[in-house]
C-alpha cells in the first residue's frame, strides 16, 4: 500500500478527536442529541484548524444509526463510506474550481431530489468565499426556501468576502488557531502511536511553526520524519522548519545585552549564511522575547510550558530590562513590515541591530553598577554647582530688569500640537448621515483584520464620528488623542483603510481624525450654525433636533431644558 500523508492518516474521526474546537464540538454533538439541526452552517477561520473534517464528522453524525452519545460509529456502512469520500448522498465541493453560476445551479436542480442511502443529503463547500457573485445568488435562492432533508455546510479562510444575505441564514462557528500545548500533546500521541522516537523540544518547535494549523504541524512532522536518521531531534526540526536555534537566539541576544555590535552582527551573518529565513529569524527572536517578558511577570507560566528554563534564558530575563525588550519588539515589528518589501532583507536586519544597539541600556535597574557611570556624572555635577553658589554667595551678581517675554499673540496656532480639521468636517456634517456612519461602522471589524498588525495598533478608544460617501471622520478619546496626529500624517494607513473599505463596501472614504475636544468644537460650531440659519417662522430646536437624528443616529440624547 502507498505511504499516506500523516494528515490524511489521522485526520480525525469523531467530534471529541477535533483538536482545540471544545466549543464548536460540543455544540454541534448537542444539536445531534437533541435533534436541532439547522439547514445550513458555515465554519470559517484560519487553514488547517479542522473545518473539513468537522464537517465530514457532522455528516456522518447526522445519518449514523448508531450514534453513541452524539458520536458517529465509525463502523458501519454510511460512517464508512463518507470516512472513503464515496457516498453520493454526501456531496464536498471546492468552491475554488467550481465558482460559476452553473455549478451552483446544478447543486439546486439536484438538491430537490431526496437522498439515496442515507438521511440527510449534506452539500460540503469548501472555500466558499472563492464563488462569483453571481453563484453566490443561485446559491441564496437554495438557503432561503431549503428542500426537506438537506443540509449545507459552507467553510472558508476569509469570512470578510462572503455576502451579508448568505451569512444571515447559515449558523456561523468560528475555529480558533489550535494552541501550541494541544498540538504538542496531539503529535505526541501520534509518534507515540508510530513508535517513533522524539525529542520534546523539537515537537515544540514544529508546533510553533505551524501557527496554529494541525494540518501544517502534521505536513512539518511528516517531512522531519523523513529528514531524520534515527527518531526526530530538535535539529531535524530547525533543518525542516527553517527555525533558529536556541543557541543561535540565546548568543545573539547576549551580544545585545553585552552592547558588543561586531559580536552581534558577525552572529547575524553566520545565522543567514545558514539559509535562515530572515522573516523566521525575526519572528523567532520576537517569540523568545515574547517568552523573556513573561517570565518576568509570570515565571510559573514559562515553566509550566517548557517543564525546565534554559540557564541562559533566566540570565536574559534577569538582565535585560522591560524597557530594552519593548524597544526590541517594536523595532523588529517594524522590520517585519520593510523586510516584505526589501531586495535586501540582510541590510534590513543590519540596520535594526544597530538601532536596538543604539537604544537605552539592556540591563535590569536592579542589575549591580548599572547607572554607576550615570551617579558619578551626576554627583560631579552637583559638587561643580555647590561650588558656583558659593561664588555667588560671595560676589551678589547686579539686578538687571527681567526682560518681558513676548506671549504668542492670541489665535496664533501652536505647531506643537494636531491642528484639528474644524472646517473641513464642519463642511462635511451637512452631507452626513447615519446610513454611511452605520454601514462603515458594520464593516469596521472586517477592515481591521485586513490591516497589518502595526497599523491596527492606531485604532483604540475612538469611535465613528459621522460619515458621507466620500469622508469618514473618527473620533479618538481625550487619553489617545495623539493618535490623531500621527494618523492624519500616515499617509499609507489612510490609503490602506480607503481601499480596505472599497473592497467591504461601495464607497472608498477618506480617513478623517480628530480628537474628541476638537469634535466637542465641531459640534458647538455646527449647532451655532444651524440655529442662526433658521428663519423666525421655523422651529429651530426641532428641526436642529431632527438633523442630529439624521447625521448620528441613535448616539443623539435629548434633554429638555
Amino acid at each position: 500500500m502507498s505511504y499516506q500523508a500523516l494528515y490524511r492518516t489521522f485526520r480525525s474521526q469523531t467530534f471529541d478527536s477535533v483538536v482545540g474546537q471544545k466549543a464548536i464540538t460540543q455544540t454541534l454533538k448537542n444539536a445531534i442529541i437533541q435533534e436541532k439541526t439547522s439547514h445550513a452552517y458555515l465554519f470559517t477561520g484560519p487553514r488547517g484548524t479542522g473545518k473539513t473534517s468537522l464537517a465530514r464528522i457532522f455528516a456522518k453524525a447526522l445519518n449514523c444509526h448508531d450514534l453513541k452519545d452524539g458520536e458517529p460509529c465509525n463502523v458501519c456502512e454510511i460512517c464508512q463510506e463518507i470516512t472513503k469520500g464515496s457516498l453520493n448522498d454526501v456531496i464536498e465541493i471546492d468552491a475554488a474550481s467550481n465558482n460559476g453560476v452553473e455549478e451552483i445551479r446544478k447543486i439546486r436542480d439536484t438538491a430537490i431530489f431526496p437522498p439515496t442511502i442515507a438521511d440527510k443529503k449534506v452539500y460540503i463547500i469548501d472555500e466558499v468565499h472563492m464563488l462569483s457573485s453571481g453563484a453566490f445568488n443561485a446559491l441564496l435562492k437554495t438557503l432561503e426556501e431549503p428542500p426537506a432533508n438537506v443540509i449545507f455546510i459552507l467553510a472558508t479562510t476569509e469570512v470578510h468576502k462572503v455576502p451579508a444575505t448568505i451569512l444571515s441564514r447559515c449558523q456561523r462557528f468560528d475555529f480558533k488557531r489550535i494552541q501550541v500545548a494541544d498540538i504538542v500533546e496531539h503529535l505526541r500521541k501520534i509518534l507515540d502511536e508510530l513508535s517513533i522516537a522524539y525529542e520534546e523540544e523539537a515537537l515544540f518547535i514544529i508546533a510553533r511553526a505551524a501557527q496554529g494549523g494541525m494540518r501544517d504541524a502534521l505536513s512539518i512532522t511528516d517531512m522531519a520524519i523523513s529528514y531524520s536518521q534515527d527518531g526526530l531531534t530538535i535539529d531535524d526540526a530547525n533543518s525542516v522548519t527553517g527555525s533558529l536555534t536556541y543557541e543561535n537566539m540565546e548568543s545573539y541576544l547576549q551580544a545585545i545585552n553585552e552592547e558588543n555590535p561586531q559580536q552581534a552582527l558577525e552572529l547575524l551573518e553566520d545565522i543567514l549564511a545558514q539559509g535562515k529565513e530572515p522573516k523566521r529569524f525575526l519572528e523567532d527572536i520576537l517569540l523568545y522575547l515574547r517568552d523573556i517578558l513573561l517570565y518576568q511577570q509570570a515565571p510559573k507560566l514559562i515553566e509550566e510550558k517548557y517543564a525546565q528554563v534554559r540557564p541562559i534564558f533566566a540570565q536574559l530575563s534577569q538582565s535585560l530590562s522591560s524597557q530594552k525588550i519593548f524597544a526590541m519588539i517594536e523595532i523588529m515589528n517594524a522590520t517585519i513590515q520593510e523586510v516584505r518589501f526589501s531586495s535586501n532583507a540582510q541590510i534590513q536586519l543590519e540596520v535594526a541591530t544597530v538601532k536596538i544597539l543604539d537604544e537605552a541600556p539592556a540591563t535590569t535597574p536592579n542589575s549591580p553598577n548599572v547607572h554607576q557611570k550615570e551617579i558619578d556624572v551626576l554627583k560631579q555635577d552637583i559638587l561643580t554647582l555647590q561650588k558656583e553658589i558659593n561664588t555667588l554667595k560671595q560676589n551678589p551678581p547686579v539686578q538687571q530688569s527681567t526682560p518681558v517675554k513676548k506671549e504668542k499673540p492670541a489665535g496664533m496656532p501652536n505647531n506643537s500640537k494636531y491642528k484639528e480639521p474644524v472646517e473641513r468636517v464642519l463642511n462635511i456634517l451637512p452631507t452626513a448621515n447615519k446610513t454611511f456612519k452605520e454601514e462603515f461602522k458594520n464593516v469596521w471589524g472586517d477592515l481591521l483584520s485586513i490591516l497589518s498588525v502595526p497599523q491596527r495598533a492606531n485604532f483604540m478608544k475612538y469611535s465613528i464620528g459621522a460619515a458621507t460617501a466620500n469622508e469618514v471622520v473618527i473620533v479618538y478619546e481625550k487619553e489617545v488623542g495623539f493618535l490623531a496626529g500621527k494618523v492624519a500624517g500616515d499617509e499609507n494607513l489612510k490609503l490602506a483603510v480607503s481601499k480596505g473599505l472599497a473592497r467591504l463596501t461601495p464607497y472608498s472614504p477618506e480617513l478623517i481624525p480628530m480628537t474628541s475636544d476638537g469634535w466637542a468644537q465641531v459640534l458647538e460650531l455646527f449647532r451655532g450654525n444651524s440655529a442662526e440659519s433658521q428663519t423666525p417662522e421655523e422651529e429651530p430646536k426641532d428641526n436642529l433636533v431632527e438633523m442630529a437624528v439624521e447625521m448620528f443616529g441613535d448616539a443623539v440624547e435629548i434633554k429638555d431644558e
